[in-house]
């Protein structure tokens, strides 16, 4: 989900129920694209580190917000992109 305010882009996003990290975001996105259960994915750590991507967003060291940069990689039968806004698209690949 785009960030429309003026505040800086975090990876840690509201989805109702508290607080969800991107790693998490990226796995339901994924289980919703392909229509499956959340238990049936392999772990996303077999593709990319989740602490990594966590903290390619994260603010810089001097504290700054990362106003720009995505991330793209497979997971599952799925192309998955991160941006730095917290936004996450899923779109199916055709040979899975």
């Amino acid at each position: 989900m785009p960030n429309t305010t003026d505040s800086p882009p975090h990876p840690r996003l509201p989805d109702g129920s508290g607080n969800v990290s991107l790693p998490t975001k990226v796995v339901r996105q994924v289980a919703a694209e392909k229509d499956v259960a959340l238990s049936t994915l392999d772990p996303l750590y077999g593709v990319i580190e989740p602490d990594a991507l966590t903290a390619l967003f994260d603010s810089r060291s001097n504290g700054t917000p990362r106003t720009s940069g995505r991330v793209v990689f497979e997971y599952c039968g799925c192309k998955v992109i991160v941006t730095s806004t917290g936004d996450v698209q899923t779109t199916l690949l055709d040979d899975h």
